[in-house]
């Protein structure tokens, strides 16, 4: 075996060992470029050193080119000679995001791949790949995180991403394919100039490491050092988000408002990611943060959504009283538990009743006349955005009778009778 192959193999097998001492599922993404193939031919090659590795590839299939169809049977027939097994996904890439075609396709991809069976989804991004986003963060005013460019591992939902490759140069991919008579495809878009991406890597680099021989060294020290900044900081956040964060999507906000500025942010940011809504741009983001710092128990908002969700859905930060609430996908469709109470509806009563959203001339019948039900929510605190998707239980009269977690009509009331109960509204009563 010649020296690359044992240093390629080496280094797939070290990362392999690190991730995993058990059975190891892992399924290889696969364009059928000659990066991915070269790293699905080194797991194929493992496999058959260690039996436990549980391998397969998936392609996404992104329609976005003519020849896309080309590549499917091209993986197809590479799968099949291997004896791997082959998901095809085909993804539907949201071109008017406003992301752009690049970025608005990996997106497209990374949903793909949470979806996968296998706990692992391995990547083929290698040196020179990590070396251009380190640069064109650098260009788009991508900060630290953008900078710190791609980990070996990162997590993805329940899944883990990982990256073996990231130290070995383009250089070294192609030298392996070519040793090992590997077949690939190559995609004519690389060559665009009209890329930023591309005309890094054709022209602008290629220049640079005339003058600096060993860029990607430099390079590569580089981002590590931020990536260990990186991880110290998300650290000190997790602390801190820990702290002020007693069920992970509710913020103490008169807790974080004692946090230095810089802290506060890097809480936020922390929140968005673990609530899975999309990252708003840095300034919008600190904008948002000095408004819930000079008026922590006013109403704010920050929509983070995107273009294919519903616009009728609640999706973002949402501040009152106090509190901050991160919100995904809420669009009032709710489970109702009907629990005994000390007073509650009749059950016969229950029955004949139907379930809808509050409007603002509902009203409740107390023991000294009707009440504002749109009120009765204003004094129960709950947050202004979430009262429009507040449920109610009237009857044949359209006569408000119940309100979720709140309040039934104290007329028809009886002695361990029923309310309804709603759990994914209870949050919202934090304040």
């Amino acid at each position: 075996m010649d020296n690359l192959t044992n240093k390629l193999l080496s280094i797939v097998e070290s990362f392999w060992s690190a991730l995993s001492a058990d059975r190891f599922s892992c399924e290889v993404a696969l364009s059928g470029g000659v990066d991915s193939v070269v790293l699905l031919h080194l797991l194929k090659r493992l496999r058959a050193v260690y039996p436990d590795l549980d391998l397969s590839a998936i392609h996404i299939h992104h329609g976005l080119q003519a020849i896309a169809d080309e590549w499917v049977v091209f993986c197809e027939a590479l799968c099949q000679k291997w004896q791997i097994p082959l998901t095809i996904q085909k993804v539907k890439v949201n071109q008017q995001s406003g992301l752009g075609v690049e970025a608005a396709a990996r997106n497209a991809r990374y949903q793909a791949f949470s979806g996968s069976l296998k706990k692992v989804v391995a990547l083929a991004h290698h040196q020179n790949d990590q070396m251009e986003s380190f640069f064109l963060s650098v260009l788009r005013g991508g900060g630290l995180r953008g900078m710190a460019s791609m980990p070996v591992v990162r997590p993805l939902n329940d899944k883990i991403l990982w990256r073996p490759l990231l130290g070995v140069s383009r250089q070294e991919i192609e030298n392996y394919a070519k040793i090992n008579q590997l077949p690939f495809v190559e995609d004519p878009t690389n060559s665009n100039l009209n890329y930023t991406r591309n005309y890094l890597r054709h022209l602008w680099l290629p220049e640079i490491e005339k003058k600096i021989p060993h860029l990607n060294r430099q390079i590569e020290s580089n981002i590590n050092q931020l990536q260990n900044a990186l991880a110290i900081i998300n650290e000190v956040a997790k602390e801190d988000l820990h702290n002020i964060s007693n069920n992970y999507s509710t913020l103490d906000l008169h807790q974080w408002t004692k946090l230095s500025c810089e802290r506060r942010l890097e809480v936020l940011y922390l929140f968005i990611k673990n609530n899975n809504l999309p990252m708003p741009e840095r300034n919008c983001l600190t904008a948002f943060a000095n408004q819930l710092f000079r008026q922590p128990e006013q109403y704010g908002e920050l929509t983070l959504t995107n273009r294919l969700q519903n616009n009728n859905e609640l999706n973002g930060l949402y501040a009152q009283y106090g509190f901050l609430w991160a919100v995904v996908g809420f669009s009032g469709s709710l489970n109702t538990e009907w629990q005994t109470a000390q007073k509650g509806l009749p059950e016969n009563i229950i029955a004949t009743l139907t379930c809808r959203q509050v409007n603002k001339y509902d009203t409740i019948l107390t023991h000294i006349g009707h009440k504002s039900v749109w009120k009765l929510l204003q004094e129960k605190k709950i947050p202004k955005f979430i009262r429009r998707h507040w449920l109610v239980w009237v009857n044949a009269h359209n006569q408000c009778v119940a309100v979720a977690n709140l309040r039934c009509d104290e007329t028809l009331a009886v002695k361990n009778g029923k309310m309804p109960q709603i759990e994914a509204l209870q949050r919202f009563q934090a304040a």
